[in-house]
């Protein structure tokens, strides 16, 4: 990555005598005369890595130049300021309006070199990790597609609580995405580079899940031959999620809201706490607070989860998202089965189901559907979907007759289907969806009779 400094002084030979010292640890060495100039260089060409600052200039000083700079949102990198001994109180004033460090004139060849060195390495760790935390951005905003209201709207929830410290409990049909959802609250965060660490709540019963959560000592249980540092502490400052918290027995309960009050873990066997600072953010499928009344859920611990909390909708509320989403899984497997494309049948078959296991659901459904098509396959029809899309509840009353029996005697049940379904489409003018509504069947089931008996 490039680097650049800019070098303000009114004297031209020290700006020079000071290029020369830095020309192997930047690429662009740019100069102003004074302040004025140095201005109109930031609103053109925007900030360099580092400024160098005289501080007597005419026409405008190094300090009117900074105060300046900063009220107009220009100053976005470190400033050295180099001034004589008897100049120390403006000096002083200069750190006072963001100035990082200041070189006593004259400038020791060897300290100028280190001081910027130093600074040019920090700008260059700022720059990687602004792009990787750009790179999580859009990771996160990748996973969680959508164009919905909904999702726009959990989308910005997350940009905003992403770097709060209160924990968050999202709520959720199984298969909408909450695990998503918190990795994304991760994402977005200041901890994105410490562990994201998850708590499977619906597996770690049993006797060792207090081990398993907040670790143990060598010795503290039969079978405990090492130390273990425990899920909760091997996050360091990161992410805990527990997934399904709805599930943790009420023993367990008890003792991750002492810690979640305490905000410290004492594995077992040990007489030492040892400080969490990992960010808690726990999800359930279940209403907690039913759990609560039924005795199931600890209500103090709800409460203590429950400062923010997210609901993320069921695939059926947001129907205006299931192409984009098939679409996504459909390129995700493209590669590897060869289908391209949605027909607009199918697209129709996956909108009029209701998808009770969510998007989880639709990718398996979509997946399946490329794995059972011909290898030649370049769209991908309705009739390939699984049958359970296609045959939903309301399909399964039998077909209705829309014509008198009179006229079609001794037929079999194949050719009862296709003249009920030409007679309905006839009465219809070929409009699919009320023929489907006359038939009493699902329109994808409709379309797929449609071409099984040729009508098309």
């Amino acid at each position: 990555m490039a680097r650049s400094i800019l070098l303000i002084d009114d004297e031209a030979g020290n700006r020079k005598a000071l290029g020369r010292l830095l020309f192997d640890l930047v690429d662009h060495v740019f100069e102003a005369s004074d302040g004025l100039q140095a201005l109109a260089h930031l609103k053109e060409h925007g900030s360099p890595d580092v400024i160098v600052l005289d501080l007597m200039m005419p026409r405008m000083d190094g300090i009117e130049f900074l105060r300046q700079s900063k009220e107009q949102g220009l100053l976005k990198c470190p400033v050295v300021v180099c001034s004589a001994n008897s100049e120390i109180q403006r000096a002083v004033d200069a750190m006072k309006l963001g100035a990082n460090d200041y070189i006593e004139k004259p400038i020791e060849p060897e300290l100028f070199r280190l001081r910027i060195k130093n600074l040019l390495e920090k700008q260059d760790l700022h720059r990687r990790n602004d792009e990787l935390q750009k790179q999580l951005r859009e990771s996160a905003q990748r996973r969680l597609l959508g164009n919905s209201t909904a999702i726009q709207n959990a989308l910005m929830s997350i940009e905003r609580l992403a770097n709060s410290t209160s924990t968050v409990l999202i709520h959720g049909e199984s298969g909408t995405g909450k695990e998503l959802v918190a990795r994304s609250l991760h994402d977005f965060s200041e901890r994105a580079m410490d562990p994201f660490v998850v708590v499977d709540c619906a597996a770690v019963h049993g006797n060792t899940i207090e081990a398993e959560l907040f670790g143990h000592e060598r010795g503290a249980y039969a079978g405990a031959d090492q130390k273990r540092e425990g899920l909760m502490l091997s996050a360091g400052k990161g992410t805990v999620f527990f997934d399904e918290i709805g599930e943790l027995p009420l023993e367990m309960q008890a003792k991750l809201l002492r810690v979640l009050q305490d905000r410290q873990v004492r594995p077992l066997g040990s007489t030492y706490y040892r400080p969490l600072s990992a960010r808690i953010v726990a999800a359930t499928n279940r209403d907690l607070m039913d759990e609560v009344r039924a005795g199931r859920f600890r209500e103090d611990l709800y409460y203590r989860l429950s400062i923010v909390q997210l609901r993320l909708p069921p695939l059926r509320e947001r129907k205006d998202d299931l192409e984009l989403l098939a679409t996504h899984f459909l390129n995700k497997y493209a590669n590897e089965y060869g289908c391209h494309e949605l027909t607009q049948q199918a697209v129709n078959a996956l909108k009029i189901y209701d998808w009770p296991g969510n998007v989880r659901q639709l990718e398996n459904a979509i997946h399946r559907a490329m794995a059972m098509a011909p290898k030649d396959c370049e769209s991908l029809d309705a009739d390939l979907l699984p049958e359970e899309i296609l045959l939903p509840n309301e399909s399964m009353k039998p077909i209705a007759v829309v014509v008198e029996q009179a006229s079609f005697p001794l037929l079999s049940m194949r050719e009862l289907e296709q003249q009920a379904i030409t007679r309905a489409l006839e009465f219809t003018k070929s409009n699919r969806r009320q023929a489907a509504e006359i038939l009493g069947i699902g329109e994808a089931t409709l379309y797929r009779k449609i071409k099984e008996f040729n009508l098309n």
